[in-house]
């Protein structure tokens, strides 16, 4: 009897563990459109720096996001171990996440032509909108196997660059003050160009 119960438990788990929760669905507000003042046949990187002694990689590293003109974006995350070493230059940080990217952009084609799991492109994809001078991102991140919203709001400073100013964490409220300025770089984006993540097709 413990036996099956805990091979029961085991297969609760891995079943949870494919089918990941998503939470704050509902307060995804940001409506499809289409974006025609900032560039978008490339990404935006913001700079900053890492000295942290928890970290074992010091140096300069950059956030990425990829706005494309329907209203979506991703953000690609830049984890690349000792590829650039223990002092991570500018240079080597670009190179690494523009890879990160070109990993996720062949992930993401092979999770939206066949999805085996409802939310598996979902992650780190979210919609902005830009009114006026503003402009308002929400976008789902991973904790612990389940999908969480946050939501990042700042001003357009002209067609290739915009700054956030703040971010809201809708797992726990807490909304934050940050400064990030993001530039745009040219780059190859064109095979996610028209793809869009299936859970969010339905918002």
């Amino acid at each position: 009897m413990v036996k099956n119960s805990i091979l029961l438990l085991f297969f609760v788990f891995l079943y949870l563990s494919c089918f990941p929760i998503v939470h704050n669905y509902d307060t995804l507000t940001i409506k499809n459109s289409k974006i025609s003042n900032i560039k978008t046949d490339g990404y935006y990187f913001s700079k900053y720096k890492l000295n942290k002694d928890y970290h074992s990689n010091k140096g300069e590293f950059i956030r990425m996001k990829v706005l494309l003109n329907n209203g979506y974006f991703h953000y690609v995350q830049n984890g690349f171990g000792k590829e650039c070493g223990d002092t991570i230059s500018i240079e080597c940080a670009i190179k690494m996440s523009e890879y990160m990217l070109d990993k996720n952009i062949n992930e993401f084609l092979v999770d939206s032509n066949d999805q085996k799991r409802p939310v598996v492109s979902l992650w780190n994809w979210g919609k902005y909108e830009i009114k006026g001078d503003s402009i308002k991102m929400q976008w789902f991140y991973n904790r612990f196997g389940d999908y969480y919203l946050a939501e990042e709001n700042g001003i357009v400073i002209d067609s290739t660059s915009f700054k956030l100013t703040t971010i809201k964490d809708y797992s726990t409220g807490k909304i934050s003050t940050i400064d990030e300025i993001y530039q745009f770089k040219p780059y190859n984006i064109e095979k996610i160009y028209n793809k869009i993540p299936t859970k969010l097709k339905s918002k």
